[in-house]
């Protein structure tokens, strides 16, 4: 089974879910269990933007739909508007980890002891690639965090058989992270571990 995490749910996420629908059983968690458009995942109500809430709805998660090969976990939109340094509230530094970092570094936590155990795993952070920051500086720290946590994690269960990379694509592009995620997902992709994939313009 592969997971896909995310904070919220909006067309690209449903595209991407949608997209690696082909490689088998794909449950979609966010909090509240928010409606897939389309139809493209299963859904299940899963709060992973606190502890508490990751350890307890995980277990319940694969308990239900059995266990987890594979987890994706993706990036909170980029805000609409950027927004200068000196006027970036301590709300919205506290948003953008929690939707990005947290949600990515609950859902590992969560996912990874299982895996170890099983003696396999991939795991894929997919994050923003911002190639002109300006404006969103809190989203481009809580993005560049993401992909320091999947270098460190894969240090750390590597050993264990469990693969461990971050994938970078354009702003509202995150079905571009399919291509490389099938690859980690594959028996090829094996051997890529603690990386920064960061495809461009794979889709139309």
């Amino acid at each position: 089974m592969l997971v896909i995490a995310a904070a919220a749910v909006d067309e690209g996420v449903a595209e991407l879910a949608q997209s690696l629908g082909e490689l088998g059983p794909t449950l979609l968690l966010t909090p509240g269990g928010d409606a897939a458009p389309g139809g493209a995942a299963a859904v299940a109500a899963a709060d992973l933007t606190t502890p508490e809430g990751a350890a307890r709805d995980w277990p319940a998660v694969e308990e239900k739909h059995g266990p987890t090969e594979s987890l994706v976990t993706l990036p909170s939109p980029v805000p609409s508007s950027p927004t200068k340094v000196a006027d970036v509230t301590d709300d919205l530094w506290s948003a953008c980890l929690r939707d990005n970092l947290f949600v990515a570094m609950h859902a590992a936590r969560a996912a990874a002891p299982a895996m170890i155990e099983r003696g396999h795993g991939r795991i894929a952070m997919v994050t923003w690639r911002l190639d002109d920051p300006a404006g969103y500086v809190a989203l481009a720290a809580a993005t560049g965090a993401v992909r320091h946590l999947a270098r460190t994690l894969a240090s750390e269960v590597g050993e264990q058989g469990v693969t461990v990379n971050a994938v970078s694509v354009a702003p509202g592009r995150l079905r571009d992270a399919a291509p490389a995620i099938r690859l980690l997902r594959s028996p090829d992709g094996g051997f890529v571990t603690s990386e920064n994939l960061s495809p461009v313009g794979v889709t139309p």
